[in-house]
């Protein structure tokens, strides 16, 4: 088993145990916890260490909901789920503890797909990867899905202006003003980076939106448990999706095998290369 890559870090070892008990398809106890981070750390954990790490994950087993992909009691965990029916949490997963180092491009685009899931799902209605490179995907053309005004095409070094996911709730009557959400994706460790990079202001100058659309931000981490930290993430970046609201609008989803598939071969990549 790879080490804890932040030990001293409340956050990451509740992230590495996530992903233990979900790899392994077995059960951790606070002991052998505290095994694991003296062996990644070089030293004892500090006191209260692996009970707050408890408390951390007790609070993502509540907001992962009814189908959390654990189960949590007084000094062990269990995993209740199998990744590769959902690969999409163990993507997550991997690249909250890693980041985002390798085909940077690639693997973000994999995200972005698992983005596109969620928040279609969250929402109801329907959405669209725009994320750059689109695959030809226009202003015009995401003007005419959303019954939207189109004013001109993006300068081609303005690449995708940090919209990686378009989703909106639709009446059903053909006609534009509706809800609308343009959504920044962030895989890799620079996310704070990018809460700022969609600009309302901009879009408008390449949409006529008879609605003003709403901003959002997808992570596969965890947002702390500090309120403040969410308001503030809210304040810059708009409505905040990340691991476990992602995995409440994909667990129970119908998921394109195709997608899953992709997942499912990315995962077993980056394990195998975690574990060298």
């Amino acid at each position: 088993m790879f080490n804890i890559p932040t030990p001293n870090s409340i956050s990451c070892v509740a992230d590495w145990v996530e992903f233990f008990v979900s790899l392994k398809k077995t059960e951790l106890s606070k002991s052998e916890l505290a095994s694991y981070v003296e062996e990644s750390s070089g030293s004892e954990p500090e006191e209260g260490k692996i009970d707050d790490v408890w408390v951390e994950l007790e609070r993502r087993k509540n907001l992962y909901g009814d189908s959390a992909p654990f189960n949590i009691e007084s000094t062990t965990i269990n995993n209740i789920i199998n990744w590769e029916n959902f690969p999409e949490y163990m993507t997550c997963l991997i690249f909250s503890l890693q980041g985002n180092p390798y085909d940077p491009l690639d693997s973000g685009k994999l995200f972005e797909r698992i983005t596109e899931v969620a928040i279609k799902n969250f929402i109801d209605g329907e959405s669209l990867l725009t994320g750059f490179p689109s695959g030809g995907i226009s202003v015009e053309n995401i003007a005419n899905k959303l019954k939207e005004t189109p004013i001109s095409e993006l300068p081609t070094h303005a690449k995708d202006k940090g919209v990686d996911v378009v989703a909106w709730k639709h009446f059903g009557d053909e006609r534009s003003s509706q809800i609308i959400l343009l959504i920044q994706c962030a895989a890799g460790d620079n996310w704070k980076e990018k809460l700022r990079d969609i600009s309302l202001y901009a879009w408008c100058q390449y949409i006529h939106f008879a609605c003003c659309p709403i901003k959002g931000f997808s992570m596969p981490r965890v947002v702390s448990n500090i309120p403040a930290l969410l308001n503030e993430f809210s304040a810059e970046a708009g409505l905040i999706l990340d691991r476990p609201r992602i995995y409440r609008n994909t667990v129970n989803a119908t998921i394109d095998p195709t997608l899953r598939g992709d997942l499912k071969i990315w995962c077993d990549t980056r394990i195998e290369e975690m574990m060298q």
